[in-house]
């Protein structure tokens, strides 16, 4: 009886797992994340100095719908990357909870649509929020989403305090690396200038962007000349395993995560009705 129950207790366990590892796969989810600060408990915490800030090379952004970079008409609950309308989200109640907290301030809070994959191939979500200090925002950086057994998160995040440019010191932060976005941007409008002045250009090039020495003395002399300058960087690098349709929370001393992600399926695509056709009139008298 002992060996049968033995038995049967591991054949539960490997069914459960094996539920387990396939209730999530890859496919569609509506990710809604919320990323904000908190105030600082210590008045003489020091922040490390020796960090480095970087995006990765497969990013993407997420679009407004009346983004003129994005599909015109774009059809919300079929395209992916684009944030939802306020409505569409679950979360605003805790968001403007957090809000309403002495010292917290929300930074981001967005849902958009996509297609979960593997962490290979997972493109690394944009992120910017808070104020604005010239090119810059107080919250930078990008998160991934992946899936392989379990849902996962790694954030790559920097909250900046900002000071007026004013000659001082930079007390040895690095520089903020520019927002991919803005610099593609930047590369696309000198290649299309090159094009008109270089009469060699080759339009297989045209949408070659390379990041050369000029694009770092370029960016820093924008970091020289910039209307301000950070006073502090935090950074924000965890990896989180998640399950689907619960609420996780990403903590740190500085700022907070706070992330949902629901199964999605899109809606198909009624089918077009053509109008019938008119019938031939005959101008023959009856």
């Amino acid at each position: 009886m002992k060996v049968r129950a033995a038995a049967l207790f591991a054949a539960l366990l490997l069914g459960s797992n094996l539920c387990a590892a396939q209730s999530t796969f890859e496919g569609w989810y509506q990710i809604e994340m919320i990323i904000y600060s908190r105030p600082q408990q210590n008045s003489v915490e020091l922040w490390p100095k020796d960090i480095k800030l970087n995006y990765p090379f497969n990013w993407q952004q997420l679009y407004h719908p009346e983004d003129p970079n994005g599909e015109p008409n774009v059809d919300l609950d079929r395209t992916p990357f684009y944030r939802l309308p306020r409505d569409a989200r679950n979360l605003n109640a805790v968001s403007d909870r957090l809000d309403a907290q002495p010292g917290f301030k929300v930074l981001f809070h967005e849902a958009w649509r996509q297609i979960v994959v593997d962490e290979n191939n997972s493109p690394s979500i944009l992120v910017f929020g808070g104020k604005e200090f010239g090119e810059h925002s107080e919250l930078e950086g990008s998160v991934n989403i992946n899936v392989s057994r379990y849902l996962h998160i790694k954030t790559n995040l920097w909250l900046s305090e900002f000071q007026t440019n004013a000659g001082q010191s930079r007390n040895q932060w690095p520089v903020l690396p520019q927002q991919p976005q803005k610099r593609l941007a930047q590369q696309t409008n000198n290649t299309e200038s090159q094009y008109l002045l270089d009469s060699s250009h080759s339009p297989s090039n045209a949408n070659s962007f390379s990041f050369s020495d000029k694009d770092v003395n370029s960016a820093l002399s924008d970091f020289l000349a910039a209307p301000y300058v950070p006073r502090e960087i935090i950074t924000m690098t965890q990896a989180r395993r998640m399950r689907s349709d619960e609420l996780h929370y990403l903590d740190h001393p500085r700022m907070g995560v706070l992330i949902k992600i629901l199964p999605y399926t899109p809606p198909k695509k009624a089918p077009q009705r053509t109008a019938p056709a008119t019938p031939p009139t005959s101008n023959s008298a009856p």
